[in-house]
């Protein structure tokens, strides 16, 4: 078990001994009966403004007794789990029954979702589970998990586009500040090679670019490297997403754990703006 110090000092008292996320649950159930980009970008929302309650090895000495959560300023602890697979994650829960359902001593404290997000992106965690239940009990709440790279752009309070296999879309905000350059650190040479190597399978990509964009949020500058897609005119929506699909699958096994490549169509302003001032990665013209 790993440790994830985490600093509190905004949360309102809430009653978590009732506390009620029948929203969440309804979300989380929709995405479970029927996929699509509809039901996630809700459970998203949802997501951006809730209370969860955490299982903690032991209350902090200065949070206040009782059934809520209280502002503190000293660090406690999260606990960070791994599954049979390995991978490492925090438990989360909607409410008080279904954290007793998983274990009904553990101590617990509720943090606010965008807290729990920017909090765990300072940890190697892979993913937050949600609902976890012990098998020789029934299931009473629905469930699933936010992985990294959800809970990545959640953490900026941005909602995910939707989810590609190993690849995430984003949106950007409308009358976002954004800054569009070259990265000072580019991706490894084999993860280049393995992008315009497929890019050259996909008769629909014109153009690669290697860019940097960054974006103000809170008076703070947050920078993501990304994958300009220049495609040819009039690509439906489901070969844009078998597009990203295939660059996202050729470089799965050549990342670094806990570490992404964003991709971007280059449509638009935003989009002439990368092909003006950003590196070309593959020209199919070039043959690059």
């Amino acid at each position: 078990m790993g440790i994830l110090d985490l600093f509190r000092g905004k949360a309102q008292p809430t009653a978590l001994d009732r506390l009620d996320n029948r929203h969440l649950l309804d979300a989380i159930d929709r995405v479970a009966r029927a996929d699509s980009p509809e039901n996630r970008h809700n459970l998203h929302r949802t997501l951006l403004d809730v209370i969860l309650l955490i299982p903690v090895p032991e209350l902090p000495v200065t949070l206040a007794k009782g059934p809520s959560v209280n502002t503190i300023t000293e660090p406690f602890k999260l606990p960070i789990l791994s599954d049979k697979d390995g991978q490492k994650f925090i438990a989360a829960f909607s409410d008080l029954e279904a954290l007793r359902n998983w274990d009904p001593n553990a101590p617990y404290i509720g943090l606010n979702s965008i807290d729990l997000f920017k909090s765990a992106l300072s940890s190697d965690i892979d993913h937050i589970a949600i609902n976890l239940y012990d098998p020789t009990r029934k299931m009473i709440r629905p469930g699933g998990t936010v992985t990294r790279q959800e809970f990545q752009l959640l953490a900026e309070g941005r909602l995910p586009a939707g989810v590609v296999g190993p690849a995430i879309s984003f949106e950007l905000k409308e009358g976002e500040q954004i800054f569009v350059g070259v990265p000072a650190k580019e991706p490894a040479p084999e993860i280049i090679q393995a992008l315009q190597s497929a890019a050259k399978t996909v008769e629909n990509i014109t153009a690669l670019y290697l860019t940097q964009i960054a974006t103000q949020r809170d008076q703070n500058w947050i920078s993501k490297t990304l994958v300009g897609i220049d495609l040819c005119e009039d690509v439906p929506p489901l070969q844009r997403k078998a597009v990203v699909e295939k660059l996202a699958e050729s470089i799965r096994s050549l990342l670094p754990q806990n570490e992404f490549l964003d991709f971007m169509f280059t449509d638009g302003p935003l989009g002439e703006g990368i092909k003006s001032r950003c590196k070309l990665l593959y020209s199919r013209n070039s043959g690059q």
